[in-house]
């Protein structure tokens, strides 16, 4: 017969505190005793049966208020000790020992006898141990985080655990690591806080390669570019899915995160992130974020939400095909040739005092711009509308239509031209403005002679802010002069294509010349205006 209580041993409840008025629960092994109970005996040959639940006294099992020893045929057992409340105390699921229950305990340090039972209806009995295993950290696997010891092989075996979140407490300083370590499919490590849960490389190595459907959460990667060199986060091959959250990559020798394939990180997410790479101000070209030059054809989506770079260089754009981001703070950009489908919203684009959009199909809209913006030659489908512009124009170098670029009114002075005989403006004055959305633009201008101003001989010509690029000859607008205190009206003539200037024409009679709709003299003006597609 099995022994499982002395009279000498005491039970405590949760508090430190001898045991009054408990309850006791005795079943079989690895169930609930108190819907599965065994037969119990308060005698060794098993002649006196007890009732359950047991009941406690100052901590003891008693039998009619007296402490007393109680007795099993069972080889192994369940065990459950409730408060007076009904709170449980501790739980045995498989107590195998043949002494008694101080001594089962021990043998197994309680990890896979002492149950737990979460609070709420429906609530199933666990082993400790099964309970603790839920979440595997790496401090289990030996990592120190005092920033001397090496810790990659402690890291990487948490990582190879099997588990699929693997906790990276807070270190006392940080976690060394000499060697690179991949973050297996469908894994997450995740630290405590961006800000204190740090990583350290110690080696010329790249830190963390994300496998498919690989993730990082609440951790600080620090790249010690000052002595070493290597990436933060390495994105290749086919893998996609990954997510960075809350993740902060700092002072990397080489990019804080390269997808270094063409088809790498499709569907990646990175949500507020901080990226500084090592010594990486404005036009030094090296980028926090980089993506393989390799042309995307097919699209490689890849979002950015709350991205802060720190005024160093952000984002080096390569070949890529679909790449979103928003509400960030971003510094000097880097577009190619291949670069697809980049659209920026909500956004500071800060520190370079130019920028040239390369690509096609890219966009940047809702966002406050400071570089001033080129869109170079052979760029196709570019949007640029909805922003504040620090400076501005816009140069649209693209040679095509199909740009859609917002601004307001800027000025810019026309020059005045004639078919025969050049104009010389003298003291008179010429002043225009223009504004541009998507391809359309629109035109206002005022000559005023002056005593020595010369209109030259033939039809005059203005010139256009943007070259006229719709096909066929453009007939519109308005000219009004006012010669001698006497309105005459006229219209704007755009030869076709190519174009860039537009004639002052007579409404009836032909071009306007010096002398026609007559001779114009000191204080009279020509004004205009006009809308036409750049």
């Amino acid at each position: 017969m099995l022994q499982i209580q002395s009279p000498f041993q005491q039970l405590f409840d949760t508090n430190g505190s001898p045991l009054d008025d408990g309850y006791v629960y005795i079943g079989t092994a690895n169930a609930n005793p108190e819907t599965s109970p065994i037969a119990i005996y308060w005698d060794d040959a098993g002649t006196i049966p007890a009732a359950q639940p047991l009941r406690t006294l100052n901590g003891y099992l008693v039998r009619s208020g007296t402490p007393a020893r109680v007795y099993t045929a069972a080889d192994d057992f369940s065990m459950t000790v409730k408060d007076r409340q009904g709170r449980v105390v501790f739980s045995v699921l498989d107590a195998t020992s043949d002494s008694n229950l101080t001594t089962a305990l021990a043998s197994s340090s309680g990890s896979s006898l002492v149950g737990f039972l979460q609070a709420g209806t429906g609530a199933q009995l666990r082993t400790v141990q099964s309970k603790l295993r839920d979440v595997v950290s790496v401090k289990d696997f030996g990592a120190v985080g005092d920033g001397i010891v090496d810790d990659t092989l402690a890291v990487q075996n948490a990582l190879n655990s099997g588990a699929k979140c693997v906790n990276l407490p807070t270190p006392a300083s940080a976690y060394l690591i000499t060697s690179k370590l991949t973050v297996p499919t469908d894994v997450c490590l995740s630290g405590d806080n961006w800000r204190t849960t740090k990583i350290k490389l110690g080696a010329n190595v790249d830190m963390f390669e994300l496998n498919d459907g690989a993730s990082i959460e609440n951790a600080w990667l620090d790249g010690n570019g000052a002595s070493f060199t290597g990436r933060g986060i390495v994105i290749s091959g086919s893998n996609g899915r990954q997510t960075l959250r809350n993740v902060r990559i700092r002072d990397t020798q080489n990019a804080c995160i390269d997808f270094a394939g063409p088809a790498a990180g499709s569907q990646f997410s990175g949500i507020n992130l901080d990226l500084y790479r090592y010594n990486s101000g404005t036009g030094t070209g090296r980028y926090a974020v980089t993506i393989s030059s390799t042309q995307q054809l097919s699209a490689i989506p890849r979002k950015f939400v709350a991205v802060e770079t720190n005024g160093g260089c952000s984002f080096d754009f390569g070949g890529c095909n679909s790449t979103y981001i928003t509400a960030s703070f971003l510094a000097d950009l880097n577009y190619t040739v291949d670069s697809r489908a980049v659209l920026i919203t909500g956004s500071r684009v800060s520190n370079q005092t130019s920028l040239t959009i390369r690509g096609n199909n890219n966009t940047i809209t809702g966002c406050d711009i400071n570089p001033a913006l080129t869109v170079a030659s052979g760029s196709d489908n570019i949007a640029l509308q909805g922003n504040s512009y620090n400076n501005l124009p816009v140069i649209d170098n693209s040679g095509n239509s199909r740009n859609l670029i917002d601004f307001w009114y800027q000025t810019y002075t026309p020059s005045l031209t004639s078919g025969g005989t050049a104009p010389t403006l003298g003291n008179g004055t010429i002043t225009g403005n223009y504004t541009r959305h998507g391809a359309g633009v629109t035109i206002q201008g005022e000559l005023t002679l002056g005593s020595t101003t010369s209109l030259g001989t033939g039809g005059l010509s203005i010139s256009l802010p943007f070259t006229y690029r719709n096909g066929g000859i453009f007939t519109g607008g308005a000219v009004v002069m006012n010669r001698g205190g006497t309105i005459y009206e006229g219209f704007l003539q755009i030869a076709g294509a190519g174009s860039t200037s537009a004639q002052l024409v007579r409404d009836t009679t032909g071009s306007i010349t010096f002398n026609s709709p007559g001779v114009f003299a000191s204080g009279d003006t020509i004004r205009w205006s006009a809308s036409y597609n750049q």
